[in-house]
């Protein structure tokens, strides 16, 4: 599975039909997407509650419930044009095949990471687990099933 905390990714963006590129960046609650445009930005944006992506290798990423931070401009050095950009914070970013949209319910498996998790599942037994090798469950089924009230 992989882990994006911390990472950085590139890739186009949709807003209204027109595809902008942008940086991803994942950090945990500093999460970022920083979109670029030739034109301006402000005013377009408000209007989007889901953003949908496409990385490299064409891997999808759905941001969603996205809030704008703030707008920037700034000239190019080289051409001389004027470029806008947009920091946008998406509340969840969910990667696979599809985009996905909270008004179609599309997802059929979740996988996560934890990395406390030994924190959360100290108590192995609470989840079925059996750590004694030498207990003879077949024995412990029988008794249980041909005993049910016991």
């Amino acid at each position: 599975m992989k882990q994006f905390k911390d990472t950085q990714r590139v890739g186009e963006f949709c807003i209204e039909g027109n595809y902008l590129p942008g940086d991803l960046k994942l950090n945990g609650s500093e999460t970022t997407l920083e979109l670029h445009s030739k034109s301006e930005l402000q005013g377009t944006l408000e209007r989007h509650g889901d953003i949908h992506g496409v990385l490299g290798g064409n891997e999808k990423v759905s941001l969603l419930d996205c809030i704008t931070r703030n707008y920037s401009s700034n000239y190019s050095g080289v051409s001389d044009e004027r470029r806008f950009s947009a920091f946008i914070f998406p509340h969840y970013a969910v990667f696979g095949p599809l985009h996905i949209n909270r008004s179609e319910p599309k997802i059929t498996a979740l996988n996560f990471v934890i990395q406390d998790a030994t924190e959360l599942f100290y108590d192995f037994g609470a989840f079925g687990t059996i750590l004694n090798k030498d207990l003879d469950i077949k024995s412990t089924l029988e008794q249980v099933l041909c005993h049910p009230h016991r």
